[in-house]
């Protein structure tokens, strides 16, 4: 099984996705939209993981996560990875919130270090993915538009939960299974 650890959006959020995605999508660059109800924010993705893992992996993480209190997240600008100038993955970027991901992050991490998962090739950024870049072909309008968005209204949402996906690839797309919920119960903080 595909699994990754993320925060799942609330219908606001997600209107911001297919918002943002519908203003990029104007300058005709061949990217992969991923649908804005299935966008998130992954804290931690571990690859293929055997079916019999799962409920050590499951116990780590509600151990983890086990007081570990509610947050805000709010979103900021869309970016690129790697760079605007030479955009590859395209996401919307979270603020307020960010430190507080980056310390669920860690704790996932910590559970679950010997768990002998896919390493992580690059330092945890808090980002929702809006797409993904499939040719290169007019980057440079995508570059420019994605300098030329106009800031997002303020709106966030309280994080609550982290969610256990099992991803499935198909010629229709990805589907995601939910394995399991941890509630961020609140009886300790960062």
């Amino acid at each position: 099984m595909r699994l990754f650890a993320a925060v799942d959006l609330s219908p606001s959020l997600q209107s911001a996705v297919a918002q943002t995605q519908d203003l990029l999508k104007t300058c005709g660059c061949d990217v992969a939209w991923i649908q804005p109800s299935l966008a998130h924010v992954t804290l931690r993705f571990f690859g293929n993981v055997k079916e019999d893992s799962l409920h050590d992996m499951n116990s780590r993480l509600a151990a983890a996560l086990h007081g570990i209190a509610p947050l805000e997240m709010t979103l900021v600008a869309a970016g690129a990875f790697p760079d605007v100038k030479a955009p590859r993955i395209l996401w919307l970027g979270v603020d307020k919130g960010a430190k507080e991901l980056g310390a669920l992050y860690k704790a996932i991490e910590n559970a679950l270090a010997d768990f002998h998962l896919e390493k992580t090739q690059n330092p945890f950024h808090a980002h929702i993915t809006l797409g993904r870049v499939r040719r290169p072909g007019g980057l440079h309008r995508l570059s420019k538009k994605l300098l030329e968005l106009p800031a997002l209204p303020a709106m966030g949402q309280k994080v609550e939960a982290v969610t256990l996906y099992e991803s499935v690839i198909s010629h229709q797309g990805p589907r995601y299974i939910a394995k399991n919920k941890f509630n961020l119960a609140g009886y300790g903080s960062f």
